[in-house]
C-alpha cells in the first residue's frame, strides 16, 4: 500500500466494502423482498387448493404490510359473498322443497276422503271409525315438517297406514309384502316417496287385488354401497310411452303429468345431489319403481404407517 496514492487506497477499500456488502444486500432482499412474496404466493396456492380462510402473512415492510392488508379484506369480502350466495341458494331449495310438499299434499288427502266416502256409503260405523282414526294418523305424518328427513322405518309404518286405509274402504283389500332389514330401518329419506308409488299402485290398478312389494337393500360393488328402494305390485305393467316419460330426468318443477313421481324425483335430486338414481321398469310380475341412493363411501384401509394399502 506505500505505493498507492491515497486514492487508489479510497478505491481499494472501497471495492471490498462493497464486495462484503453484497451478500448483506441479498440477504436483506431475500428477507424483506423476495421471502414476502413468496409467503404471497403461498396463501394464492392454498386458496386455489380451497382454503379460503388462508390469510396473507404479515410483513416488517410497509408496501408488504399494505398489500397483505388490502388481500386479506379482499378475500373476506369474497368469503362474506361465498356465504350471502350460498344461504340464498339453501333459500331458494327450501322454497322450492315447501311448494313440492304442498304439491303433493292435496294428491293423498283427496284420496283419503274418496276412501272415507266408500266407507260411510257401506253404513258400517265401526269400519267408519277404525278408518277415520287411520285417516287421522295419515294425514299427521303428511302435515308434519316436511323440510325434515325421516327415518326409513317411519316412512314404512305410514305406508302400513295407508294400505290400511285401502283395506278398510276396498271391496277387494289389498295385500302389502314388505323387506326392510333392521339395520336399513333408521336411513333417513324425504317423506311420502315410496308412500307415492305404494299410491300409484292403487290408482292404476283396473280391479282385482292388489298385491304391493316394497323392498329395501344394500348394495355393494366394493367401491361404493347404495341403498335400494323399489316399489313392485301386480298390475300390467306401464305403456312404453310412460316408462319412456319416466325414466327422463328432465328436472321439470311445474308439470301437469306424472306430478307425485316428478315431485318425488326433484325432492331426492335437491337433497342427494346428481348421484341418486331413479328406474321404472316392467317385469313378469308386475311393474317397478326403484330409487337408488348413495350411501357412505368406504374409507381406504391404511397401514401401520399411515400409507394407503
Amino acid at each position: 500500500f506505500s505505493r498507492l496514492s491515497n486514492m487508489q487506497v479510497f478505491l481499494v477499500c472501497l471495492s471490498l466494502l462493497s464486495i462484503l456488502l453484497i451478500p448483506l444486500t441479498l440477504g436483506w432482499i431475500r428477507r424483506s423482498v423476495i421471502k414476502p412474496l413468496d409467503d404471497l404466493e403461498a396463501t394464492i396456492a392454498e386458496i386455489r387448493a380451497g382454503h379460503m380462510d388462508a390469510k396473507a402473512p404479515s410483513s416488517d415492510i410497509l408496501e408488504f404490510q399494505d398489500v397483505g392488508t388490502m388481500f386479506n379484506e379482499m378475500m373476506q369480502q369474497i368469503s362474506d359473498l361465498r356465504i350471502e350466495t350460498y344461504e340464498k341458494e339453501l333459500a331458494t331449495q327450501r322454497a322450492e322443497l315447501q311448494y313440492l310438499q304442498l304439491q303433493i299434499r292435496p294428491h293423498f288427502y283427496l284420496n283419503c276422503l274418496k276412501g272415507l266416502y266408500a266407507v260411510a256409503q257401506q253404513k258400517d260405523v265401526e269400519k267408519v271409525q277404525k278408518i277415520i282414526l287411520s285417516i287421522s294418523g295419515h294425514l299427521r305424518y303428511m302435515f308434519r315438517d316436511q323440510l325434515e328427513l325421516v327415518p326409513l322405518s317411519q316412512e314404512i309404518e305410514h305406508i302400513r297406514n295407508y294400505i290400511e286405509i285401502q283395506r278398510l274402504s276396498s271391496a277387494y283389500p289389498p295385500e302389502c309384502r314388505i323387506d326392510v332389514p333392521k339395520a336399513l330401518e333408521g336411513f333417513l329419506i324425504p317423506p311420502l316417496s315410496l308412500s307415492t308409488f305404494v299410491e300409484n299402485s292403487f290408482k292404476h290398478r283396473c280391479g282385482g287385488q292388489t298385491v304391493i312389494h316394497v323392498k329395501a337393500a344394500q348394495l355393494d360393488n366394493g367401491v361404493d354401497r347404495f341403498l335400494d328402494l323399489t316399489v313392485q305390485d301386480n298390475g300390467e305393467g306401464l305403456s312404453e310411452q310412460v316408462l319412456a316419460e319416466l325414466n327422463i330426468d328432465d328436472q321439470k318443477v311445474y308439470a301437469t303429468d306424472h306430478v307425485g313421481i316428478r315431485n318425488i324425483r326433484q325432492r331426492f335430486r335437491l337433497i342427494y345431489g346428481t348421484k341418486v338414481m331413479f328406474a321404472f321398469y316392467n317385469t313378469p310380475q308386475g311393474p317397478v319403481s326403484e330409487i337408488v341412493i348413495p350411501l357412505a363411501p368406504h374409507k381406504k384401509e391404511e397401514n401401520h404407517d399411515g400409507t394407503d394399502r
